[in-house]
């Protein structure tokens, strides 16, 4: 464990969680919906379906994220999350994601990457804030250049020059079993509420 402190920082897709909060109005608007009925058998059977997909946006839009502290980056995907501690970090850059190196290792996030192809090409054309003059303005024209996972990966390598040689720890890799239980108890509801209508 690091004796430094480090400020936690998360990071995670914009877009994703707007989904997320999208996704949660639906259903509880289904649930609304079938609850003022007499809940027919396969209202049941619905919103247990739902209630599977529900999980899998979760795993993606809120449970994806790049999470920096104290002891090192914690990197959380749907399916698994992998500790890292700044100490075993070799490098930390971005392509199309963040992706931090442990020697020959290299660990992608699915919760950082640098957007569609629009927010690619804006990134690239160059174009400055208008009405602002100076400095202020380039300062505002680079931001606009720099996509979550630059600014993830500058942010995160800043934290990681300054703790790097006192850090302690070693690389674990952990499945998102409590995700996995739940859709799979939803799974197995699904099929059960089914067979009975």
């Amino acid at each position: 464990m690091s004796d430094v402190t480090v400020v936690r920082q998360v990071f995670r897709s914009a877009f994703w969680r707007a989904v997320g909060g999208g996704w949660a109005a639906f259903v509880a608007f289904n649930i609304w919906d079938t609850g003022r009925r007499d809940w027919p058998a396969n209202g049941v059977v619905a919103l247990l379906i739902l209630g599977a997909i529900s999980v899998i946006v979760y795993a993606v839009g809120w449970r994806a994220a790049v999470v920096g502290e104290s002891a090192g980056i914690e990197v959380r995907n749907p399916l698994r999350t992998i500790h890292l501690p700044w100490n075993k970090i070799t490098d930390i850059d971005a392509t199309d994601a963040l992706r931090v190196h442990v020697g020959d290792q290299v660990y992608r996030s699915w919760a950082v990457t640098r957007g569609g192809a629009m927010a690619n090409a804006m990134r690239g054309s160059g174009r400055k804030p208008t009405g602002t003059p100076g400095f202020e303005a380039n300062a505002l024209a680079e931001l606009a250049r720099r996509s979550p996972a630059d600014y993830a990966a500058a942010t995160l390598v800043e934290a990681w020059r300054q703790v790097r040689s006192r850090a302690t720890g070693e690389v674990r890799v952990t499945w998102a079993w409590p995700e996995a239980i739940v859709f799979l108890a939803f799974v197995l509801a699904v099929v059960v509420a089914a067979q009975a209508v």
